[in-house]
């Protein structure tokens, strides 16, 4: 028994020594590259990521908006000049009150003390279930300050080889440019805002909406 279970420790660690390295080298939703976003044609998780670097620079954003991506086409930029406030664009894909909520409570327990938050709502503010988010990688919530269980919860999760590996064949087949990675890290790492260059066209006769419209 002594034997059988020294040879379940072993190949457990051979396995964990294995699984770490390669979710975090793939890392299809760049969490354990928040600080260095790349483009790999998979959506990363802006939640995590824009919370992180909201924390991190505490001293550079005073003020914060929130909502879906819709709210990514407000410019920051544009608010800090009319109000003097420095703001950051919290928005992410279907991004929810009630998410927006706990990166609130995030940003507070980590010592930020918001001047002004905007929060945008929309259709997607209370037709999407809070709940289905819970299970998508790329929404996941930042973890709770000193909650070591959900913080270990929260990267756990993020060490599923059978999604790291499924995802490879997407990275394979996604053409990497270079302008699309310095995108990523202009307006995540300056005003948080989607890309405010577009040239964006209403259709009447469209029946396909588009989120920025």
């Amino acid at each position: 028994m002594k034997k059988f279970l020294v040879k379940v420790l072993v190949y457990g660690l051979v396995l964990a020594m294995l699984i770490i390295p390669v979710n975090v080298l793939v890392d299809p939703y760049n969490v354990f590259h928040a600080s260095n976003i790349r483009d790999n044609g998979i959506e990363p998780n802006k939640n995590y990521i824009k919370t992180k670097h909201a924390i991190q620079n505490k001293d550079v954003y005073d003020s914060y908006l929130f909502g879906s991506s819709r709210v990514g086409f407000i410019d920051a930029d544009v608010l800090r000049d009319l109000t003097g406030e420095n703001y950051y664009n919290m928005t992410y894909s279907e991004a929810l009150p009630q998410e927006n909520l706990e990166s609130i409570r995030r940003l507070i327990e980590y010592g930020e003390k918001p001047k002004t938050i905007l929060l945008g709502l929309d259709d997607i503010s209370y037709l999407v279930d809070p709940q289905m988010h819970k299970n998508q990688l790329f929404r996941r919530s930042y973890p709770k300050r000193g909650d070591i269980e959900e913080q270990a919860s929260f990267y756990i999760r993020y060490f599923d080889l059978y999604t790291t590996l499924k995802s490879l064949k997407v990275i394979r087949e996604h053409k990497q440019g270079k302008n699309q990675t310095k995108f990523f890290s202009d307006y995540i790492y300056t005003n948080g805002c989607e890309n405010l260059n577009l040239d964006i066209t209403f259709d009447e006769s469209s029946n396909t909406p588009y989120w920025a419209q």
